[in-house]
């Protein structure tokens, strides 16, 4: 409801185009959480583990991923390109036509690529999207989806340059999804932040292997 988002928002930025202007935190989403009723314990005894971090956050694989470009519509592209110096892969979207880093609110100097956001590791989730369908049989009107998510599918696993195909599944609203390879094996993720994409099609996202600004300055 109106009211419980209200309690969710913590700021509002007169910057920024409506849709995106509002921003929350943990306490503000507890107290949304709160006002809602929302369950907050889970069976006893059950306990959730969502990622399998590993020692380390050197593993890489044998397929190069230097930029990931997701195209999500016709005005709007998201992109992930690797920060050789951070290890990370920086975030830029495109919304009109109109590129640049996506950064955290609380950035302080526009003109520095440090406050791109970004992450050590990239999960692209291949899922079903249909349109929305209102109480009444018709089609929502604003383009809402309906995202798939407690299914399974596949996907790719993005880190330090490179990539590898996976495949996901979740069985219940109650379980985390499951990120394996293809072979069935729990993979083990990079130490380090990670953003997951829930995209429609492979067809949506192009990967390019290699700085292509370096080679073309190097005339190769």
């Amino acid at each position: 409801s109106e009211n419980v988002i209200a309690t969710w928002v913590a700021d509002v930025d007169a910057n920024v185009v409506t849709q995106s202007d509002k921003y929350t935190s943990g306490d503000g989403i507890m107290a949304g959480w709160n006002k809602a009723g929302y369950v907050k314990m889970r069976e006893e005894g059950k306990q959730v583990t969502l990622f399998n971090f590993g020692a380390s956050d050197e593993k890489s694989y044998d397929d190069k991923a230097y930029k990931i470009v997701i195209d999500y519509s016709y005005y709007q592209k998201s992109e992930f390109v690797y920060n050789e110096k951070s290890g990370n892969y920086d975030r830029y979207q495109t919304v009109s036509y109109n590129r640049s880093a996506q950064v955290d609110s609380m950035g302080t100097d526009e003109t520095s690529d440090d406050i791109a956001l970004n992450y050590k590791n990239v999960i692209i989730q291949y899922v079903k999207k249909t349109n929305l369908i209102n109480s009444d049989g018709t089609v929502d009107k604003e383009g809402r989806q309906e995202i798939a998510t407690i299914s399974s599918g596949e996907g790719l696993y993005i880190t330090n340059g490179t990539y590898t195909p996976i495949k996901w599944s979740k069985k219940d609203i109650y379980e985390p999804t499951q990120y394996t390879d293809l072979a069935g094996n729990k993979i083990e993720l990079n130490r380090g932040k990670t953003w997951i994409s829930l995209v429609a099609s492979p067809d949506d996202v192009v990967i390019t292997s290699v700085n292509e600004s370096v080679v073309s300055e190097g005339g190769t």
